[in-house]
């Protein structure tokens, strides 16, 4: 299989198109040949090598899905349903493809080229969703891997599908229901989760943003309520990670994962959602909030108490996110004045001006777009 990669990387293009599609229908039939059974694919000995067929196929279909395999998405989408490890299986080329076209439509089409490009394969991209709609429905009849791809897969595409497909309400409501329902599958669904709050609504007129909003916002009371009252039910995430780290220290990864996930779930809900939350009038400490505030704000509330706990859990990954995400919104809340005005980073940055004083100490580095604050940990506790 390396030699085949090492040749479709750098060779491919020599061939005719009688040799492509030869080598291409070869190496289709040796996956679903090795998919296809059972005993072959689910010994976990074989499956470096299906995952470098894997790679060598997305390879293939990188060069020529624009081209002479336009349908290679739906002839993933389409047979998926006829076997559940074939289902598997093709879902990791969709994810693999995915990545690989990110790259490339970021390092050679323009945004017109690549608008142009998403609108052609949009209903190919629709059986994408309709492939993953299918298994999220079916989660109580599914193999915990096969929803765990769906879900992946689901976050993955997440920006290409049309925004009222991403927002189904049917959707979300599965989704909700797998964080509540199915522990195992609890991690991969706070990201999906995470990338639907922070999906970008681009194109849409301005009542049809409020109304996404609204439903985003409403699908965030939902999953903090689940997590209070179902999920966390009133222990500190800080006091269970060193219960888990001392008492079951070969479940401490999972716990972090999920952890972090869920984190992540909330920087991006708040990242999105800021321009509601700042109109609360700090300064003056009044009770006159917005409608958004004034329905969502034990929610609001509760999600910054899980940022603030994220703060003493001894995990560089979990506390590096927190410390970035409060002095994000410490910047939100006491600094910005224009709601129209955006700070599209995790760190602190103050503009380097000859009006500014500051002190000069270890924690703060100066270059020429201003001057970049880090804290350690316990500097920042302090």
């Amino acid at each position: 299989m390396n030699i085949y990669e090492a040749f479709i990387k750098e060779k491919w293009d020599l061939l005719d198109n009688d040799s492509k599609l030869n080598l291409r229908n070869f190496l289709v039939g040796l996956l679903i040949k090795f998919v296809m059974d059972k005993n072959f694919y689910e010994n976990n000995a074989n499956h470096f090598l299906i995952n470098k067929l894997n790679i060598v196929i997305v390879i293939i279909a990188k060069n020529e899905w624009t081209t002479t395999w336009q349908n290679f998405i739906s002839e993933l989408c389409n047979p998926s349903k006829s076997d559940p490890n074939l289902c598997e299986n093709n879902m990791k080329l969709l994810i693999l493809l995915s990545e690989e076209i990110n790259v490339f439509w970021r390092n050679s089409l323009t945004a017109k080229k690549a608008y142009e490009l998403r609108e052609k394969m949009s209903k190919a991209f629709i059986e994408v969703f309709n492939l993953c709609q299918l298994i999220m429905n079916n989660s109580n009849s599914v193999s915990k891997n096969l929803l765990i791809k769906a879900i992946q897969l689901f976050a993955e595409y997440m920006n290409w599908f049309p925004i009222n497909l991403i927002l189904n309400q049917e959707i979300i409501k599965k989704t909700l229901l797998n964080i509540k329902d199915l522990s195992s599958c609890r991690t991969e669904t706070m990201k999906c989760l995470g990338n639907l709050f922070g999906i970008k609504m681009k194109n849409l007129s301005q009542n049809d943003i409020n109304n996404y909003r609204n439903l985003l916002i409403q699908m965030y009371q939902t999953f903090i309520k689940i997590m209070d009252t179902q999920i966390v039910k009133d222990k500190n995430f800080a006091d269970q990670y060193k219960f888990i780290e001392n008492k079951y220290p070969e479940k401490l990864t999972g716990y972090e994962n999920m952890t972090h996930s869920f984190e992540m779930s909330l920087i991006n809900f708040f990242k999105s959602n800021m321009s509601y939350i700042q109109f609360f009038d700090f300064a003056e400490g009044t009770r006159s909030v917005n409608p958004f505030l004034e329905s969502y704000i034990p929610k609001i509330s509760s999600g910054l108490n899980y940022m603030t706990e994220f703060l003493f859990i001894e995990n560089e990954e979990i506390f590096q996110a927190a410390v970035d995400f409060w002095l994000w919104f410490s910047y939100k809340v006491f600094t910005l004045r224009d709601p129209n005005d955006t700070l599209d980073t995790f760190d602190l940055v103050f503009e380097n001006n000859n009006n500014n004083n500051f002190g000069v100490n270890n924690n703060i580095n100066f270059n020429n777009s201003g001057i970049h604050v880090k804290y350690t940990k316990d500097q920042y506790l302090q």
